[in-house]
This record gives C-alpha cells, structure tokens and sequence, in this order.
C-alpha cells in the first residue's frame, strides 16, 4: 500500500465533477425533485394539520392514525406500490381510468411528477407533526385581537397565523428538503429507468455500476450534497435569529380557539379521510394483495380464486430472510438507541454550557458520534452482503 503523503491530495476528483455536462441536469433534477416534493409535503400536510389541530373537523383520531402510516413503511415498499399503481400498461389507477372510456393513461410511474407526488407524500407525516405541535402550541392573543378589530377568519389566517408559523414551517420545509435531495429508494425504482439522475442516484451508479468504482467520484459528489444541504442549514439559522418577531408574552395558560367548521366539518373530514386513504392506505394494500399472490395480477374474480398465503408459509424456510430480518431488528435497535440518546445529550449539554465556550468540542464529539453510526451501518450493510453472496 502506498504511503500517505500530502502529495496524494488531488482536486480531480471535483474537476471530474463539476465539468462533467450531465453534472448540471443533476443539480437541476435534483433541485426541482426536492423542491416540489417539499411543497406537496408542506401544503398537504400543512393543510391537514390546520384542521386537525385548531377546527372542530370531524373523525380527528382516524385522520391521526392514517397520517402516520407511511412512517412505518420503508422508502422501498411505498416506491414499489406506487409503481403498481401509476404504471401506465397494468397500473390498478390507470385501470380504472381506462374502465371510464379514456384511450390514453393518466399516470405515468417514470415522471417527475410521479416521483415529486410519491416523496412528498411520503415526507406529509413528519410536516404533520411538527407543524400540528406548533398549531396546538399557538398562542391565540393576537388571532383574538385580530378578530376584535374586525378582520375576517382568512384575513387573520394569512396576517396572524402563518406569519407565527414562520419558523416551524421554515424548520418542517428545511428538513423535507434535505430529506428529498438525499432521497435514494424513489429516484431509483421510479427514476433511474427514466434517466433521471440525481445526487443520490449517480453516487449509487459511481460506486456499484462503474467499473472499477469510481470512489473519488462519488465522495466529490456526496461533498457537494452536503454542502447543499449546510447552505439550507445556514438560511434556517438565519430565520431563528429573528425569532423574536414571531413572540407573544403570555403570563397565563392558553389553547387555541378552534375555529367552527358549522356543516362543513363532516364533509372535510371525508375529504381529509379519503386523501389518507388514497395517498396511505392504499399502497399498502396493494401490497398486501401482490404478496397473496404467485404473480401479480389486478383485482378481479379470477384472481381472487388464486390467493394464497404459501408465500408467508416459505418466508421462515429462508435462512437468508430470517438472518437479514434478526439482523434488521438488531441493528434498528441498536441505531434507535444510539440516535436517540445523541438527540437528547448533545441539545441539553449545548444549551447548559453555552457560555463556557466548549461547543465547538461538543460538536465535534457529535460529528464523530454520527461518523461511527455510519462506520457501523456500512460494516453492517457489507456483513449483509457477504452473507447474501456466500447465500
């Protein structure tokens, strides 16, 4: 092996990088694909959110139940169903378009729509927590006042309301945003087949498909990334500092006022079911039938005289199935721990020792806490795939 020398240390790496044609319509892809997933994320979830949380809307406790289903679905299954709903030939939504007459599909799984449509839901679930927590923590005085001085239910809405969401809707917007550009299970199976290459997709493709791996490459690309996603921490750092201007003083407990939907709360509340049902439930589903089945087929009468369970029966006949699940369920709580316990230590000890000028050595102990959670998830991952290879 050869020494280790300064002399080693080359830039080419980002030359290669950054003079490279196909590098641009990257960033855009990338951009644009997180950019409009953290929209999707932010409106719907927002939305949900608000009539959740501070109107009287019917069926609250389902609708809590339903918006939490994706995070317990893997970034693979939730891209896998959507790709057996939207696909244009046997996809079960452009079934049912065809069923009402139409020649031409709907829904296509390989476009950037699909893509943005498919991530930003699957981000709704944390947009709905933090900004549910910031509408039900919501000082009501100035929405009151607002109110006293004559101005209507949406004129306070956009002057009062939003404007005291500014910074847990800048916080839930930053990190969907950086959760999309570092998305990888959704640009693979929904865009890679498409040609829709993104940061987290030409990575994969320098290191697994390249020959021999081009690892300068891929690091030169995961610098940039994080160097992207620093930039957004910086903006939000920014929104912070002018918190002050989102504060109330308050001496007294409060709860928000919720805000009397009269005979629309029942119909809302439909509404805000069926969207569950539709964005959450549904790809489940269709999971669940595909996995009672030899081979994929629609719904229909036929098919339903083809269900069978033998697939569940031979999963624990699978050595390698039953390995990578134990290991799966070790490693998930093993990093759970670990994560949480860094989520909890490190806050609480910047804030008591914030004047004592030893941040700077707390963060640095945070960031090699989180590089050898990475060392051990990457030690894991080869582990699993010497295991897979041997078989």
């Amino acid at each position: 092996m050869a020494d280790f020398t300064l002399q080693n240390f080359t830039l080419q790496n980002y030359s290669n990088a950054l003079i490279d044609p196909e590098t641009i319509s990257m960033v855009g892809n990338s951009f644009v694909f997180a950019t409009g997933s953290t929209l999707v994320a932010l409106v719907l979830g927002g939305v949900v959110a608000f009539l959740v949380e501070r109107t009287n809307i019917a069926f609250k406790k389902i609708a809590h139940v339903l918006m939490l289903i994706p995070l317990i679905t893997p970034g693979v299954l939730k891209a896998s169903a959507w790709v057996l709903l939207l696909n244009p030939n046997n996809g079960l939504l452009n079934q049912l378009w065809f069923s009402l007459g139409f020649k031409s599909y709907l829904f296509n799984d390989k476009s950037v729509l699909s893509m943005v449509w498919v991530q930003g839901i699957s981000m709704i679930p944390v947009t709905f927590l933090l900004l549910g927590a910031a509408f039900k923590m919501m000082d009501p005085a100035l929405e009151e006042a607002s109110y006293a001085a004559g101005a209507g239910k949406i004129r306070t809405l956009r002057r009062i309301t939003i404007r005291l969401m500014v910074p847990a809707i800048a916080a839930a917007g930053l990190l969907n945003f950086t959760r999309a550009l570092e998305s990888f299970d959704i640009p693979l199976i929904m865009g890679l087949g498409a040609g829709y290459q993104m940061f987290s997709t030409a990575i994969y493709y320098a290191l697994r498909i390249l020959s021999p791996p081009a690892y300068g490459l891929a690091l030169a690309y995961s610098v940039v990334l994080v160097a992207f996603a620093t930039f957004g921490l910086l903006i939000y750092q920014r929104i912070l500092n002018r918190g002050y201007r989102y504060r109330t003083i308050t001496g007294k407990a409060f709860r928000p006022t919720l805000i009397d939907l009269a005979h629309w709360k029942y119909a809302l509340g439909i509404m805000v079911l069926s969207f569950s049902f539709i964005s959450f439930l549904l790809p489940v589903l269709v999971l669940l039938w595909a996995s009672l089945l030899p081979y994929y087929q629609l719904p229909s009468a036929e098919a339903l005289s083809l269900l069978t369970i033998e697939n569940y029966i031979a999963l624990p006949k699978k050595r390698i199935g039953l390995f990578l699940f134990l290991l799966t369920m070790r490693l998930l709580s093993l990093v759970a721990v670990l994560y949480t316990a860094d989520s909890i230590v490190f806050p609480v000890l910047i804030v008591q020792l914030h004047d004592t000028g030893f941040i700077p050595q707390l963060s640095a102990l945070g960031i090699m806490m989180i590089v050898v959670l990475s060392l051990l998830t990457l030690a894991v991952r080869k582990l699993v795939q010497d295991k897979v290879i041997s078989g």
